[in-house]
């Protein structure tokens, strides 16, 4: 509570110097809501404490229990009025900003929905029917657990020095998507029990055109696990201790510990890349079953 005391102080002081008082702010803890009140009275700033649906870096905070959450209650919203076209979906889709990646297996179904209006060359403005019509609505249908979907604000659960930490990221692949998750496992350094989180999810549309197998997808996968593990790697500044990656494809793991240069272009130019972003030791397997990457 004092660090954080000191923190605003020093803020309100470097943005005076500068000519640009603080006009709002946000915080979840009424104590420091009342000093940040009484350091800045003169200024007559906004102070928003303890609300249910405020922002953090532009992703919806409810600050009463300290998670976050994407709000899709607007497209939600336009997208059940209509109309039901192409035009319309892709201009609702722009507008949810899901930067960890927190609706992954929701947003997925209105990007499946995209290519399939895409490979049957739908007009902008033509209104959608039968399957396609379904579709939409079940994906529609399908936003309104997003809020329901929360994760706790602070990243770790326990200092540095009171926990070793683990990144464990999962890859799957349908033939209409594939994607990855990545959680952090804290294991503390006493008798407290270990503490996982999600951290970050990406979901990417399975290619129109070329020939691609279940297999060559799970590879697709792999990678952006691989990815995805070493950008949270790269971003954590107290370090993480192990990475741990997971297929429950066989043949991918089969690759990945065999040469490059014994496989087609396609498999041996991801397999290069990701031994050059990872460890190939890294990797292990999943049951589909157990897989929360399972698409």
């Amino acid at each position: 509570m004092d660090e954080a005391k000191r923190k605003v102080e020093s803020l309100i002081q470097v943005f005076k110097e500068g000519g640009f008082p603080l006009g709002k702010w946000k915080t979840n803890v009424p104590e420091i809501a009342d000093f940040i009140r009484r350091a800045t009275k003169d200024d007559n700033p906004e102070i928003l404490c303890q609300q249910t649906n405020s922002e953090f870096l532009g992703v919806s905070w409810n600050q009463v229990s300290d998670t976050l959450f994407i709000d899709t209650s607007e497209v939600e919203g336009f997208l059940s009025k209509g109309p039901h076209t192409k035009r319309n979906l892709l201009r609702n889709l722009s507008q949810i900003y899901d930067p960890p990646g927190l609706l992954a297996c929701v947003s997925i179904n209105f990007k499946t929905l995209t290519r399939v209006l895409w490979a049957k060359k739908f007009d902008w403005d033509t209104r959608l029917e039968g399957e396609v019509l379904t579709d939409y609505l079940s994906a529609v249908e399908k936003l309104s657990v997003a809020p329901l979907i929360q994760i706790s604000r602070p990243m770790f659960g326990f200092e540095p020095s009171r926990a070793s930490r683990e990144l464990h990221v999962f890859a799957d692949s349908s033939l209409r998507a594939y994607g990855a998750v990545a959680y952090l496992k804290e294991i503390p350094t006493d008798s407290s029990p270990a503490l996982v989180s999600f951290l970050m999810a990406k979901a990417r549309v399975g290619p129109l055109k070329g020939r691609w197998t279940i297999h060559r997808l799970e590879l697709m996968a792999a990678l952006i696990a691989a990815k995805l593990a070493r950008r949270i790697s790269e971003n954590i500044v107290e370090g993480v201790s192990k990475v741990y990656l997971y297929s429950d494809n066989s043949s991918v793991l089969g690759w990945l510990r065999d040469s490059p240069e014994r496989w087609k272009p396609f498999v041996a130019n991801r397999n290069r890349e990701i031994r050059s972003i990872t460890h190939l030791s890294s990797f292990s397997y999943v049951r589909s079953e157990d897989n929360p990457a399972d698409f």
